[in-house]
């Protein structure tokens, strides 16, 4: 009855133990990892921080900024296309990027160049009284060379030969300061205002010869616009 009762009691005692127990003694020199919700910031180990790759603080010191293109001086460039001499004070050439007419943006020009000779005759005066036909072709150049932006040219009446395209393509070839386009545009607005001659709209561009000798004018002036070439045609 006595060895019953003290079975029964160590049987009792491990189960209430649990193999915990047997191992106690084997295990008691290695310390146990507490829960992850029982870490404090302290203990915790920061994986995040040591597998991210270092990143440098940003610096204080500003970028310096980047320069900005200055605007163009539309009339001391179109002073540089004329003659020396044709101004005797910086002339006032800002009509030039928003008059659309080129008929009257021609008689503008003409206008300033007469004003800026004050008395005198002046080789830009000569210049530009030679241009006859080609004084359109004048004020689209130095609408192309002098101007960083403008709307195109417009016509108060139907024109019956395409010279409009042909002003187009030549500011867009001046614009690009493609040679071989700039001789090309030139020869087909001189195809153009002579049918426009033929077909009896001189009267409406001021005109009362065909076309003639202009030509050189125009080829002097482009000359100086497009830094000394020799002009486009002849």
């Amino acid at each position: 009855m006595a060895i019953a009762v003290i079975i029964w009691v160590v049987a009792g005692y491990f189960a209430v133990q649990g193999p915990r127990s047997l191992l106690a003694q084997g295990t008691a020199d290695v310390p146990l990892q507490p829960p992850v919700s029982e870490l404090t910031p302290s203990s915790a180990v920061p994986l995040a921080s040591s597998m991210a790759p270092a990143v440098s603080p940003p610096s204080a010191t500003k970028a310096a900024p980047s320069a900005t293109a200055q605007p163009m001086d539309t009339s001391a460039c179109v002073a540089a296309i004329f003659s020396p001499g044709t101004f005797r004070k910086k002339p006032n050439f800002e009509f030039l990027c928003t008059q659309t007419n080129p008929r009257i943006g021609g008689l503008d020009v003409r206008a300033r160049v007469v004003l800026g000779a004050s008395g005198n005759v002046t080789d830009g005066m000569r210049e530009w009284a030679g241009l006859g036909w080609y004084e359109m072709a004048a004020y689209g150049l130095l609408r192309a060379r002098c101007c960083s932006s403008s709307p195109p040219l417009k016509w108060t009446f139907d024109l019956v030969c395409p010279v409009d395209e042909s002003l187009a393509r030549l500011q867009k070839a001046v614009a690009a300061r493609d040679q071989a386009a700039i001789q090309g545009a030139v020869k087909d607005y001189t195809k153009q205002v002579i049918c426009l001659s033929k077909f009896g709209q001189a009267e409406n561009f001021g005109q009362t010869a065909s076309p003639g000798a202009g030509i050189t004018a125009f080829n002097v002036l482009l000359g100086r616009a497009m830094g000394g070439s020799k002009g486009a045609a002849k």
